[in-house]
């Protein structure tokens, strides 16, 4: 039977903090300690976090594995960090793309944060003015469309009336 997990922890294993001081900081898991919790290194100088044990559910494991042996130096980690090239790896990523932008639009000034909101609202405008042209014109056809329908649907209902013995449309019920 196919497993549903695709990401494991294992040693090598590149996660992303996310609680506590440290949140958005890189570590690379050392050393598995228990069912709850690894020892995992920055290292400080490469990420800024300094070697110690945490709990899985303040990791976010990503798909990067480093290719190291279990509880590996922060020297010899920062050494095959480099080599491997790992945080260019991990720039590249959509989740390091997304909280780049996100760190980008929190430091905004005043300023720059209405400029974005003045461009948000010019491309709304243009968005709108193309969507109003696809829809006149689809309006267009399809109201060509509905009075043909009709015009061909009056021609048969004309042909298929029922009509009563003096030749007046007959009443289908009474007071009408």
């Amino acid at each position: 039977m196919p497993s549903i997990f695709n990401l494991f922890v294992e040693h090598g294993r590149l996660c992303v903090i996310t609680n506590g001081p440290l949140k958005g900081k890189l570590v690379t898991i050392v050393d598995i300690k228990d069912h709850r919790s690894a020892l995992v290194d920055g290292p400080e100088d490469v990420t800024g976090v300094f070697r110690m044990v945490m709990n899985y559910n303040d990791l976010a494991l990503t798909d990067i594995v480093v290719d190291i042996t279990r509880g590996i130096s922060s020297e010899d980690l920062a050494k095959a960090l480099k080599e491997q090239d790992i945080i260019a790896k991990y720039n590249e990523t959509p989740r390091a793309k997304r909280d780049a932008s996100a760190e980008k639009r929190a430091n905004l000034s005043d300023f720059e944060r209405f400029r974005v909101r003045k461009l948000q609202a010019q491309k709304a405008q243009l968005v709108k003015v193309e969507l109003d042209k696809l829809i006149s014109s689809d309006k267009q056809e399809r109201q060509e469309a509905y009075a043909a329908a009709t015009r061909a649907l009056k021609v048969h209902k004309g042909a298929v009336r029922r009509r009563n013995e003096a030749g007046k449309p007959r009443r289908l019920r009474k007071g009408i």
